[in-house]
């Protein structure tokens, strides 16, 4: 299962729907807390988080360090963010095919 965190609802919806033609079970969120809630709850159901950066919240960044270690995580966000290797940051705006690019990353490293 992915989760999405993504306070702004229309890309939330894009990238939700995005997911699901790749026959993707996706659960959005665009409250970190919610999210993380969920992910807690449904650990071993999880496969992978995509994370918005900038939240009402705070940053998804220091959130991310809330969620359990063995998650899987990208960061979103239309700003560099220091630290992150390619494979876990999406630089907004992203296209399809840059998400599709991400996605065969993250299976590529979990059959690894």
């Amino acid at each position: 299962m992915y989760v999405i965190i993504e306070d702004e609802e229309d890309l939330l919806s894009a990238l939700t729907d995005l997911l699901e033609l790749e026959d993707l079970q996706v659960v959005g969120f665009t409250n970190f807390f919610e999210a993380q809630k969920f992910i807690v709850e449904n650990q071993e159901k999880v496969d992978f988080v995509i994370c918005d950066n900038n939240l009402k919240e705070g940053l998804g960044i220091e959130f991310s360090r809330d969620l359990p270690p063995n998650l899987s995580l990208c960061i979103m966000s239309g700003e560099e963010v220091p630290g992150l290797q390619e494979r876990d940051y999406l630089e907004k705006p992203f296209s399809p095919d840059q998400v599709f690019k991400m996605l065969d990353r993250h299976k590529q490293k979990m059959s690894s």
